[in-house]
Order: C-alpha cells, then structure tokens, then sequence
C-alpha cells in the first residue's frame, strides 16, 4: 500500500514540476520571440534611415526612382513589424524608450 501511495505521490510531483517546466518553457519561447521581433524592428528602422540617407543624395533622375522605391519597401516592412508586434503584445519598456529620446 505504501509503494503504491509513494509512487502516486512520485507521479503527482513529476506531472506538476513538468507543468512548471512546460510553463517556464513557453515563457522563454515568447521571451525568445519578442527578442527576435524586437532585434527586426531596430534592423528595420536602420533600413528606413539608410534608404532616406540615400533618397536625399540620389540625383540622377533613374536613381530617384531606385531611391523612392527602396524607401517605401523599407517603410512597410517596418510596418509590418509594428503591427506584428502590436497583436503580440509587445511594446517598449520605459528603459528603451528614455535610452531612445536621449540618443536623439
């Protein structure tokens, strides 16, 4: 009777202490995820920088049109990546965005 009650009692702490791990693994999947999401918006917003950096130099009249293009296709992927980011609940901690407004 007892090697049945301990082997319950086994079985119990294994299913709840896996239950945390699985838990604590989700967790670190979105904590991963919005990690990543965050790392492609900042990519995304040196892309935007850069292709307007280039749109105010071009001044060959087919490189305007080069330069028009490639601005707006940076600007909505950056877009995207907001409203990504948006539906997943991701926003700027209080950190980043001070860290932000003094960089500027």
């Amino acid at each position: 009777m007892y090697i049945k009650y301990k082997n319950c009692l086994n079985l119990y702490m294994y299913m709840n202490l896996g239950g945390d791990i699985m838990r604590s693994k989700k967790k670190l999947e979105r904590d991963l995820e919005k990690e990543s999401i965050i790392k492609e918006i900042n990519k995304a917003k040196t892309d935007v920088r850069t292709a307007e950096n280039f749109f105010q130099f071009v001044s060959d009249p087919e490189l305007v049109d080069v330069a028009i293009y490639n601005l707006e296709a940076k600007k909505s992927r950056y877009r995207y990546l907001i409203k990504i980011a948006k539906e997943k609940g991701i926003k700027k901690s209080l950190k980043e965005s001070l860290i932000e407004a003094i960089a500027k």
